[in-house]
């Protein structure tokens, strides 16, 4: 299922250096590293966690210059850090590469439900 994708920029630049694509499993291969090393403070932190994911997204990516420390040693303030000199955005997957939308009839035998 392609739900979107992790776009990564300098700071003050537009030019994207790289992607990877966002998932569930990404999401949960953090909350994993995080736990395993017992780091609740970046595991509960919803702002820390989401800025965790993307930036274990660039290092999976290759991104040069992304380079996390170990899940044990992450805090929010390293994090904030990392921002300051980068910039990451997930991007939607355009309508064409969305998966089929399914629309129920609310009344598929066309009947109001009021007697006559």
């Amino acid at each position: 299922m392609n739900i979107g994708r992790i776009d990564f920029t300098r700071v003050g630049s537009d030019e994207v250096v790289g992607s990877y694509p966002y998932s569930n499993g990404l999401r949960t291969l953090c909350l994993v590293r995080l736990n395993k090393a017992k780091n609740r403070e970046v595991a509960t932190d919803t702002n820390a966690l989401g800025t965790y994911i993307a930036f274990t997204a660039g290092e999976l990516a290759g991104i040069e210059g992304i380079e996390l420390p170990a899940a044990r040693d992450v805090t929010p303030e390293s994090l904030a850090l990392m921002m300051l000199e980068w910039d990451f955005a997930l991007v939607e997957p355009d309508r064409d590469e969305r998966p089929e939308e399914r629309v129920e009839d609310e009344n598929p035998t066309a009947t109001s439900g009021a007697s006559s």
